[in-house]
């Protein structure tokens, strides 16, 4: 379902920086961070996808900046009696499928009723299935508005953690202050994809408060015990955060990343592999940020021990530096060579 252009725009937190004039406030800076919560909550990445994005985008741009503080009234959804919320109903059971092809056909069906669905769908959320899981979130998601912004509000805390998935995820398309201050205590979740989710919607808004919940999560899991799926599911996890960390850029010294740059004795006594993956995540999120503190972090880690985490910092610092690809050198000691280079370089761009 193709989403209509708003005739708003939602009002800017306090920490985006205002463009010049007094009528271009913030405008660009809101363009540009729904862009990004499209193209992370949604899973766009291609170029068709991004131009998709760009026509409603202009159109918020455009309009008048009187519309920055306009929201449309809460409303209730509409209400559906009889046969026809039996036939929802119907149709909302009917999600109950693992086969993603086979349960679309009732997704369409489901969506079809507009945001009329929202209360049976939001009753049916205390399923544990997990293909009826994924209907539910694609059709909640799908036709949930702005107008119910109270009714996604009080998900945040719903006892089923499916609701409380589905409102922060919205939060980081959305981005409307309210909600958004509403995600801290969601980083303690007990379910992981809701910590996930908050974390990345406050990454959205510029908020960094779940950066560790997102550094400890997508960093590959080690060890015997790892199944092909932990280590799928962490990888595009961090492929979602890379997507929306270039918004932490100039805010501060990012020093929870940095902190994990340091070699911890204790830590690789108990788990060399596991320290070590974290640290080359912590290096792949500092090159994703990609600004003047980043890079400077970065540097440190051309010392580390490890030499998939020094290859990783000269590999973000060839890009971020000198717009080069990754080092393909074969030897240990091109490699050293390559690291005493990087750091002359660093030198002398100080």
């Amino acid at each position: 379902m193709a989403a209509r252009p708003s005739r708003f725009t939602l009002r800017l937190t306090s920490r985006t920086p205002p463009l010049a004039g007094p009528r271009g406030r913030g405008r660009l800076s809101l363009a540009c961070r729904a862009l990004l919560a499209g193209v992370v909550f949604l899973g766009l990445g291609s170029g068709t996808a991004l131009c998709a994005f760009a026509a409603p985008l202009a159109h918020m741009v455009a309009q008048d900046a009187a519309a920055d503080d306009e929201l449309p009234p809460v409303s209730a959804p509409p209400e559906l009696r009889g046969h026809i919320e039996q036939k929802l109903a119907r149709s909302i059971k009917s999600l109950r499928n693992s086969n993603p092809e086979a349960r679309a056909k009732y997704e369409k069906q489901v969506i079809g009723y507009g945001r009329a669905a929202l209360p049976l769908l939001i009753e049916a959320c205390s399923t544990d299935h997990e293909g009826k899981q994924a209907g539910l979130l694609l059709c909640l998601e799908t036709l949930v508005e702005l107008q119910d912004r109270e009714l996604v509000a009080a998900q945040v805390a719903s006892e089923h953690a499916l609701l409380r998935r589905f409102a922060a995820r919205t939060a980081g398309r959305w981005l409307w202050p309210p909600l958004i201050e509403a995600l801290p205590p969601l980083l303690d979740d007990p379910a992981p994809e809701v910590r996930e989710d908050a974390a990345l919607s406050l990454l959205a808004a510029g908020n960094n408060a779940g950066l560790a919940v997102l550094l400890l999560q997508a960093t590959e899991p080690t060890g015997r015990d790892v199944t092909e799926e932990q280590v799928t599911r962490a990888a595009a996890l961090k492929a979602r955060v890379l997507q929306v960390l270039p918004g932490l850029a100039e805010r501060g010294d990012h020093r929870l990343l940095r902190d994990a740059l340091i070699f911890d004795a204790g830590l690789h006594r108990d788990d060399p592999a596991g320290h070590a993956a974290t640290r080359r995540t912590a290096v792949q999120m500092l090159a994703a940020v990609g600004d003047h503190a980043a890079i400077v972090a970065i540097h440190g880690a051309l010392d580390d021990s490890h030499n998939l985490v020094q290859r990783d910092a000269i590999d973000a610092l060839r890009r971020l530096l000198e717009g080069k690809g990754a080092f393909e050198g074969g030897s240990i000691f091109a490699q050293i060579n390559e690291v005493k280079r990087l750091k002359e370089l660093g030198t002398a761009r100080r």
